[in-house]
């Protein structure tokens, strides 16, 4: 924080945020593409829309969900597959499929009776997070891209088409917790195993946000080892275990700050994922200042080692940084983040 016009003052705002799971089932096997994510973009000069995660296309027609240009024109050796549009002579293809006829889902899970195979295409231009086995951040239960196709088992399909991130584990003995089969029975009788899996795609190396995803791996084995069906779930909203009470700190009283629930009421309770809260700052009326701006917050996880300590910043030189957006229902640019009067008593974020 710095004075206007008087010497500087900096103080650090610390939150420790801990979030809890809501889940809802999505019907389509897809990662969904949000301009909110780290590595993704919209084409051109659009913009992204920070309160939906989609892109802002204006009037512009004939345009994709990126607002690339998806109006027909060339001609394509093979038929797009799953809606795609043949556009300069390539497949333009929606936000759930890639490859060259758009044929191959962004998820995709193959299983035998004993083996589990996922592979995680993420909608993104470089993804500089981390997929793994929910609970098991392993090595060994880590999705890589360097599994090559050779290693697939054969009951994987186009695997000289996949790209992403994959994992192939077996059900029980993989170090990252056995699947227990759960037995089934059709309506005309058939009995089935069904062995199923939870994993984490987190686009950030650190930290866990609302525009994460869990993906729930699924297969279907009949009597005699045949598989009946694979198929992956989307979950929307991720878990990162129990939550905690808002931790805050500041070294300057000229200013004070609290922390409040969204409709400016005090926090009681522990804070779920998804709730909005407000940081309020108030200016001390004999303090001298005039006026004030915020320079830089950030959310951390409070370990006092500098070596293992994860920071997020969502405000940076006093602006909001690309992070904030997957910690705010709004646009925070919109915002008045740094004039907040004297004669008012308070600032919020």
């Amino acid at each position: 924080m710095e004075g206007i016009g008087l010497p500087r003052v900096v103080f650090m705002v610390t939150c420790c945020l801990m979030l809890h799971t809501v889940r809802s089932q999505s019907n389509e096997a897809v990662l969904d593409f949000d301009c909110r994510r780290q590595g993704s973009a919209c084409s051109g000069a659009t913009a992204c829309d920070v309160s939906t995660g989609s892109c802002s296309c204006g009037n512009l027609t004939d345009v994709d969900y990126k607002c690339g240009d998806n109006s027909p024109s060339g001609s394509c050796g093979s038929p797009c597959e799953n809606g795609a549009v043949c556009v300069n002579s390539v497949c333009n293809c929606g936000e759930s499929y890639y490859g060259a006829t758009c044929n191959m889902n962004r998820v995709q899970v193959d299983c035998d009776g004993s083996t589990m195979f996922l592979n995680v295409n993420p909608d993104v231009t470089s993804f500089s997070g981390k997929i793994f086995v929910l609970g098991s951040d392993l090595p060994e239960c880590t999705l890589t891209d360097s599994l090559d196709s050779s290693e697939f088992g054969d009951f994987v399909e186009n695997p000289s088409d996949i790209q992403g991130y994959r994992i192939q584990l077996p059900h029980t003995g993989s170090g990252c917790g056995d699947v227990t089969a759960t037995n089934e029975t059709d309506e005309q009788g058939n009995q089935y195993s069904s062995y199923k899996r939870e994993f984490l795609v987190r686009h950030s190396l650190d930290f866990v946000t609302l525009l994460d995803q869990v993906v729930v791996a699924e297969c279907r084995v009949a009597e005699g080892g045949s598989l009946v069906y694979s198929k992956p779930t989307v979950v929307n909203e991720t878990q990162a275990g129990d939550f905690e009470n808002v931790d805050v700190n500041t070294s300057v009283q000229t200013v004070t700050m609290s922390v409040l629930n969204g409709d400016g009421s005090t926090i009681v309770d522990p804070v779920r994922l998804g709730a909005s809260i407000q940081l309020v700052f108030t200016l001390t009326p004999s303090s001298g200042f005039e006026d004030f701006y915020i320079s830089s917050c950030e959310a951390n996880n409070t370990d006092p080692d500098e070596s293992t300590v994860k920071r997020l910043p969502f405000i940076t030189d006093r602006c909001p940084t690309m992070n904030a957006y997957s910690l705010s229902p709004r646009d925070l640019r919109s915002q008045q983040l740094s004039q907040r009067r004297t004669q008012s008593g308070s600032g919020s974020t």
